[in-house]
């Protein structure tokens, strides 16, 4: 089950990024990227409270507009937050309780700072502070900071939360009766992977396990810790242990004074000889004394290692002073250093929650230093281990033993049409960008590239939903100044899109044509011939837009939508050789599209130079519309006319008899035929010539032999729609055409398994798709019989340059959006390199303003991390 989340909006620029539902209690829709989405909020959850306040009474809207303002929502079945300020809350669990700090001190300190596993207590709490006001006393444990859990907050955002967003929600769990505060129970957890991995091999006190148990690297020339069988001639000064959950350590330092003195070493084995490792795993106790507190000290009174836990320092003393490093992970209870020699002075590594850290250099050499003791401290100091080693340990040898075991990862199921990725061009192959995307209830934009990357989310459309879509498989795309297209779903494609031909202004109620000026293919449109989809007749100057698609090149013949395959008049299927296609659109001067009168037709009329041997498909030219749901082409039912003249396809509506009758009684039936116009340039009815052709009817024989002939033609017919119109001669196999088989293999003769492939026809215009199988098969490229084609193979080549990277979830979609995984959703896409950093690249920037992902060398880690609002996701190891 999600968890309730909290949300604090400091102040007017803060955006919570998610939509209500009319009462403003339950959310309706969470803008991707936004402050609601990285915290997990997703539609259904409701409104718990507002700045602690769970009544929700009043203005909720103007409440919600307040800044600042600190909100918590959360899924239906949660249980309801509980505060102390709410008389309408369910009573507390037993010994916890949640307050609301309005503004001001809180008046109490605590004993770690997050992130950390040991837990949280209050101290020093002030007598006349908020905190002592309200109950609050020393050993409570702090719980949660904003419905956060406190101890697992980072060190920046629970130091921010506490001293300055007001309001402040935090729990506390109270203190027993018979149950007084041990201070001691502050230091009782190990706290990372590493330390838990140390207190299972040590055991606890003189039964610890042996030091080849301990999760260092091997081959170290000394181990010392609680029980360990030391070498012949070295002796120790220490108290005695103490054990918690099985970790073996010393309690050193503070007011006790303890120290772990080296009494014997005629060996000199402590002595720090080129080149060396000391490796040593301690917990820091409760800051009392301000200073530093040493760790390890030599004969010489040189500190090797000493820290400052209110600071969050680790520092080597040279001199009087220390050189100092970050140590933030000092609070997250056992930690592990290692001191190397290298050149120019002492290598310092840690080990933190998220594994191996280089802190730095420091310029302070420790050779021929003789360690004399341990924990010369003011405040208390927990040591468990001090192992040294006569080698420089490499940073992948320590990774290697310290790291937890990798979890593999799960087989990837693979399940075709969840994700598609693909790039946008133009005619020329220049990437086409900002074109709107639509698959399914999915939407994205292309980049600056052309790319887009979509995943299909249906798991989050209600069934109702789902049901009216399952059946589309078609992506369409769409940009101003281009035709749209669409293409049939695959995992992986190109998209060529179309510049616009022609646009021309009209007044509906006069008529008007477009045409294209360098093809002289254009659209005629009546007067009254256009409405609005509710029946309205058209008003207003309305613009007229026209694509030709010429069909004789194949750049162009790849824009055209769909894959050719059509739905002929008996419903079989079919792949078509085009003659000439063409997309068509109305709209309005507020560009809302208009649709074709009942009743009325307009015009197309194509002019192409294409042939076509008609007579070994036995099929004469007829008119295909493109159908966006299917992504086929459909038959449609037109009379044709091959250069003004009526040709007799076999869809006419008018039969050969009474267009011939008709035609001897009036002198001609025929269509007029345009006057050809400027682009852009009105035409009226009275511009056409109705007897300017001589009369003639074309047989199909004479149909075939005519789109035979080299030359131009003009094909045209009525039309009762806009979209996509193509004019085709269908055909099919076994009777006109054959399947080819084959294997794509690349240059070292290895099979291309699932890449997509073309044949192109060379003698004939048209294109027929296949896939190769898992072994780089294909079984049904589907060519015209008698004929030369190209065979088009489109896969992902290796980069050139390193500029870009694409990221996408190899075989499967994403589970199911929860707030543990909502983060993955943001992980494809199309990453481009930092210009001012050249081991960085990034998404482009997102809704939020901010990058929402990143792939980078972490210099201090030596990995490659993989961050969505800077958090890591994934890692891969690096070298020294």
């Amino acid at each position: 089950m999600a968890s309730v989340q909290t949300l604090h909006l400091p102040d007017k620029d803060a955006k919570l990024g998610c939509g209500f539902d009319s009462t403003c209690r339950e959310v309706t829709k969470v803008q991707p990227g936004s402050l609601a989405d990285q915290h997990g909020v997703a539609p259904g959850f409701i409104l718990m409270s507002i700045n602690g306040d769970d009544s929700l009474t009043g203005d909720i809207k103007e409440k919600l507009k307040a800044r600042p303002v600190t909100l918590q929502l959360g899924p239906k079945e949660a249980k309801e937050v509980v505060t102390e300020a709410s008389p309408h809350s369910p009573p507390e669990p037993e010994g916890v309780v949640t307050l609301v700090a309005m503004e001001g001190s809180l008046g109490f300190g605590v004993s770690a700072f997050p992130p950390v596993e040991t837990k949280i207590w209050v101290k020093k709490v002030e007598p006349e502070g908020w905190a002592a006001q309200h109950g609050v006393k020393e050993g409570f444990q702090l719980l949660k900071v904003q419905g956060q859990e406190a101890s697992s907050m980072s060190n920046e955002a629970f130091r921010s939360a506490m001293k300055s967003v007001r309001p402040l929600e935090l729990t506390f769990q109270r203190l027993g009766l018979n149950k007084p505060f041990d201070k001691n129970q502050i230091f009782c957890e190990p706290s990372t992977p590493v330390a838990a991995k140390v207190a299972v091999a040590m055991g606890s006190g003189a039964s610890a396990g042996t030091a080849e148990s301990l999760p260092w690297p091997p081959g170290y020339r000394v181990a010392i810790y609680p029980g360990a069988t030391l070498p012949t001639g070295l002796s120790l000064g220490a108290p005695v242990a103490s054990s918690e959950k099985g970790m073996g350590f010393w309690r050193l330092g503070g007011e006790a004074k303890a120290r772990l003195r080296i009494l014997e070493d005629p060996g000199k084995l402590l002595e720090l000889k080129e080149p060396f490792t000391v490796g040593v795993c301690f917990r820091a106790g409760e800051h009392r004394v301000l200073g530093w507190d040493s760790v390890l000290q030599g004969d010489d009174n040189k500190h090797w290692l000493a820290f400052r836990s209110d600071e969050n320092k680790l520092g080597l003393l040279k001199g009087d002073d220390y050189e100092e490093l970050p140590a933030e992970f000092l609070q997250q209870g056992w930690v592990q250093v290692f001191l190397r020699s290298v050149e120019g002075g002492t290598s310092v590594l840690a080990v933190d929650a998220e594994g191996l850290l280089d802190l730095g250099l420091c310029p302070v050499s420790l050779l021929g230093s003789k360690l004399r003791a341990c924990g010369w401290a003011s405040n208390e100091l927990d040591l468990a281990a001090l192992v040294l080693w006569d080698r420089c340990l490499s940073w992948t040898e320590l990774q290697t033993s310290l790291a937890p075991a990798v979890v593999a990862a799960p087989e990837a199921v693979h399940v075709l049409g969840s994700s598609i990725t693909g790039q946008v061009v133009d005619l020329e192959g220049h990437p086409v960008s900002n074109v709107n995307i639509k698959w399914k209830m999915n939407a994205c934009t292309s980049d600056l590239e052309g790319h887009f990357q979509m995943d299909d989310d249906s798991t989050d459309v209600p069934d109702t939903v789902l049901r009216e879509v399952s059946g589309c498989s078609t992506v369409s795309f769409e940009c101003e100044g281009f035709a749209p297209t669409t293409m049939k779903a695959s995992e992986s494609f190109q998209v060529v899109l179309r510049p616009l031909s022609a646009t021309a202004t009209m007044d509906p109620k006069e008529g008007g044509l477009v045409e294209d000026p360098k093809s002289g293919s254009s659209l005629t449109v009546p007067k009254d011939a256009l409405a609005y989809p509710d029946g309205r007749p058209a008003t207003g100057p309305v613009t007229l837009r026209l694509s030709c698609l010429d069909v004789t090149d194949p750049k162009a013949l790849a824009s055209m939508p769909g894959d050719f395959t059509a739905q002929a008049a008996d419903g079989s299927t079919v792949m078509l050789e085009s003659l000439g296609a063409a997309w068509i659109n109305a709209t309005d001067e507020q560009g809302e599209e208009l649709q074709v009168r009942e009743g009325s037709e307009m015009i197309l009329d194509l002019h192409t130079t294409a042939t076509a041997n008609a007579q070994k498909l036995g099929a004469t030219a007829e008119l295909w519309s493109f159908d966006e749901q299917s992504g086929q082409w459909r038959a449609e039912v037109a009379d044709l006319e091959l250069d003004g003249v009526p040709a007799e396809n076999s869809l006419r509506s008018t039969a050969r008899s009474a267009v011939t009758e008709e035609a001897s009684a009036a002198g001609r039936r025929s269509r007029p035929r345009k006057k050809k116009m400027g682009p852009g340039k009105f035409a009226k009815e009275g511009d056409y010539d109705p007897d300017a052709r001589e009369a003639g009817w074309i047989t199909p024989e004479a149909f075939m032999q005519k789109l035979q002939q080299e030359g131009e033609k003009s094909l045209a017919a009525p039309v009762k729609k806009f979209g996509y119109w193509n004019m085709d001669l269908a055909y099919s196999s076994p009777n006109k055409a054959v399947l080819l088989q084959g294997t794509v293999v690349d240059k070292n003769s290895k099979p291309m398994p699932t890449v997509q492939i073309w044949g192109t026809g060379k003698s004939y215009y048209g294109r027929s798709p296949d896939t190769t199988s898992g072994e780089g098969r294909f079984e049904a490229l589907m060519v015209q019989f008698e004929s030369s084609v190209d065979i088009e193979v489109q896969y992902h080549q290796p980069a050139t340059t390193d500029q870009k990277i694409e990221v996408f979830y190899a075989g499967g979609k994403l589970p199911a959006h929860n707030p543990s995984t909502h983060r993955l959703k943001y992980v494809p896409g199309i990453y481009v390199k930092d210009k001012a950093c050249d081991h960085k690249w990034t998404q482009p920037i997102h809704v939020t303003g901010q990058p929402p992902a990143t792939i980078e060398w972490d210099e201090k880690r030596r990995r490659w991390s993989h961050s969505i609002f800077d958090k890591v996701l994934f890692c891969l190891p690096g070298e020294e």
